[in-house]
């Protein structure tokens, strides 16, 4: 077992239980729809209904890739995992996706199966309005800023 590996898994279980991230699903390729229409076709398959529901909502989801690195990406979910999703699977047959969707597609293809953990943040109060709203955003930096000092210092993130 490589050094990375160990330090890359560890982060992963300890962020996964710190926040208690779900399980909700996995991406694999979509070999039916491949063959049938000539190009790459992925599919998320939810663990069940309850957790296609939760992968509506606004949250934060982690993509942990099968293979023997346990590389994991995460991101925010302004509007829901499976609208996400959406825009990723769309990347493996548009090159004019978006740049950030053709490549998340790319490595979902390279893959085979990568799993999806998602979490919805707690809500607050703004308190000058009495607004409710979700800190996604907010809580997937701080998880940057925790764990990954030094990702995307040059975007100032």
């Amino acid at each position: 077992m490589s050094k990375y590996w160990s330090q890359s898994s560890k982060k992963l279980d300890t962020i996964l239980s710190r926040y208690d991230f779900t399980k909700v699903g996995e991406i694999v390729r979509d070999k039916e729809k491949t063959k049938a229409k000539g190009k790459q076709w992925l599919k998320f398959i939810s663990y069940s209904k309850e957790l296609k529901d939760l992968s509506k909502q606004e949250g934060v989801y982690i993509t942990v890739d099968d293979n023997d690195f346990q590389d994991f990406y995460f991101g925010s979910a302004m509007n829901g995992w499976l609208k996400r999703w959406n825009n990723y699977s769309s990347g493996i047959r548009n090159k004019s996706a978006g740049k950030t969707n053709v490549e998340a597609a790319k490595r979902f293809w390279s893959q085979g199966k990568v799993f999806v953990y998602y979490y919805i943040p707690a809500e607050v109060v703004y308190e000058p309005t009495g607004e409710t709203m979700k800190v996604t955003q907010s809580f997937e930096n701080k998880i940057i800023k925790e764990f990954f000092p030094t990702y995307n210092k040059s975007k100032n993130r």
